[in-house]
């Protein structure tokens, strides 16, 4: 470890769509707080990227934008300069450093900076060096994501996590300690350990980490230092350095009748300020990890409802899904909310179209453009907050107006990912400049994708496309945890195949993820 921090292990490879440039925006204009601009080019920054998965899918799906990602474990930037040159990014840069020692000299201004996870894992000094690195580097109006481990979900967890800390440090390697701890917390939960049936959270927390990666679990648990924090204490922190909170990166949170049941609502009656709803809300749903946006200034939040209302206006959105994928039914950890009916039907049909502002419906056909602009942008919130539809950079004039963003890059780099630097990764994202963000799928279903672009969309080719390739790099097809036989494992495929064409490949090829050849 260095300074306390796991070397021996790697982190997962994940994607991240609360990073992406568009995302952040979304949510800080949810907020009062006006969008960076995305067109002409902007620079954003990962401190702590580890493999570089978000990073190098972002900056494919922006290449008008500049990415930096900063890592101390040389591993993880050579995996992730590895993919950038795969995919001939040019406008990816990755950096071996320990980021809680670099100094503003050392980077961009940034109109976005990420923060992940690593608040909670470092040190309180190198804490502090890193937020006044940062807060230092970002321009006036510019956004940073920040997560953490957050109180007061941590507190009946924190106890276990020191115990098995202990207990294991006789274990050399950090997935041996992860591994055996995971072993004696369940056995401790079966044999029906007093501690477990006092803190049922806990118990549910220790089915959640026997099916996750080791890696992750070794990584959660096993640093030197793992701090969860209060709000008021990162927000208090984050102030004294003109960082001022910008709303939370999952949408729904930032709305009181999602975010917390009906029942409870009245206990936010006498609240005051934003920063006092964000601590009692926590307190209510228990929260143990929080993913926080933060604008840089005061002179970025809109003065008046009227000019804020009509930036909301001019946001386009498109769908997550195609319609009939769609979940309409969402669950907002536990508080079930239907989507059905007026507006909400007329709204989707219209986003499904083409990437589209609530603006911009007044121009279109679905029948929500009869709805007064107060109805339409209400339902936009609501949908995006419930995750059914996504915002997007830039809406085109009309269905047929081409993206005015270059996909080449995003199509190397999907092939790129879907054929190699992806197959360790059970979930990829493949970039999609139209939407400025990764589209998150199966690996599987990744290099279908990429498969059924090289084939015009034909199922049958796409299969026997992706069976010999995985053929050829010693990879098996597994289906009920069965290995399948080559022409079984063909069947298969081509099902996946025939599915995603009749569904989500029109998606992604008018998002610009891929683009289908002329013949098949």
């Amino acid at each position: 470890m260095a300074d306390g921090y796991i070397t021996d292990l790697d982190y997962v490879a994940e994607y991240y769509g609360d990073h992406a440039p568009v995302h952040l925006n979304a949510c800080a204009l949810l907020n009062g707080v006006a969008p960076r601009p995305l067109s002409e080019g902007f620079t954003w920054a990962d401190f702590g990227c580890g493999n570089g998965l978000t990073a190098n899918t972002l900056a494919a799906a922006n290449p008008q934008g500049s990415f930096l990602g900063i890592d101390f474990n040389p591993r993880h930037i050579a995996r992730a300069q590895a993919l950038a040159s795969a995919a001939g990014l040019d406008n990816a840069r990755f950096l071996a450093a320990d980021f809680t020692e670099l100094a503003p000299a050392d980077l961009p201004r940034l109109d976005f900076a990420v923060l992940h996870g690593v608040m909670s894992w470092i040190p309180e000094a190198a804490r502090h060096r890193l937020i006044d690195t940062v807060a230092e580097a970002l321009k006036p109006g510019g956004l940073l994501l920040i997560t953490y481990d957050a109180m007061p979900g941590w507190s009946d967890v924190a106890p276990v996590r020191d115990m098995v800390v202990a207990l294991t440090a006789k274990y050399g390697d950090s997935l041996t300690k992860a591994q055996k701890a995971v072993d004696w917390l369940s056995q401790l939960k079966a044999a029906g350990a007093p501690y477990f049936r006092a803190h049922p959270a806990v118990a549910q927390r220790i089915e959640e980490l026997a099916r996750l990666d080791l890696g992750y679990v070794a990584h959660e648990f096993f640093n030197a230092t793992l701090t969860p924090f209060h709000f008021a204490e990162i927000n208090r922190d984050l102030a004294a350095r003109d960082l001022h909170f910008a709303g939370c990166a999952r949408p729904f949170l930032n709305l009181m009748d999602l975010a917390l049941a009906a029942p409870l609502q009245p206990l936010m009656g006498d609240i005051d300020s934003r920063a006092e709803f964000e601590a009692k809300r926590d307190f209510i749903r228990n929260e143990a990890f929080r993913r926080d946006v933060f604008v840089k200034g005061t002179a970025s939040r809109f003065s008046d409802e009227e000019s804020w209302t009509t930036a909301q206006m001019a946001q386009p959105y498109t769908v997550a899904a195609p319609l009939g994928e769609l979940a309409r039914t969402v669950d907002f950890d536990g508080q079930e909310v239907t989507f059905a009916g007026h507006p909400f039907d007329r709204a989707l049909s219209s986003f499904a179209r083409r990437p589209i502002s609530v603006a911009g419906q007044e121009n279109c056909t679905s029948g929500i453009e009869a709805s007064p602009p107060s109805i339409r942008l209400e339902a936009a919130r609501l949908l995006f907050a419930a995750g059914l539809i996504r915002p997007t950079p830039s809406a085109p004039a009309t269905p047929a107006d081409p993206e005015p963003i270059d996909p080449e890059p995003a199509h190397r780099f999907n092939r790129a990912l879907a054929q190699g630097h992806g197959a360790a990764s059970p979930r990829l994202a493949l970039a999609a400049p139209g939407l400025g963000a990764g589209v998150e799928m199966t690996n599987l279903d990744a290099l279908i994708a990429v498969a059924l672009a090289d084939s015009a969309g034909a199922p049958d080719r796409a299969a026997a496309q992706v069976v010999a390739a995985l053929a050829a790099s010693g990879r098996d097809i597994v289906e009920a945890g069965r290995v399948l036989d080559p022409a079984a494992a063909r069947h298969h495929v081509a099902g996946l195949a025939a599915a995603l064409a009749e569904g989500r490949l029109d998606l992604l090829v008018r998002a610009g993820a891929l683009s289908l050849s002329e013949t098949p």
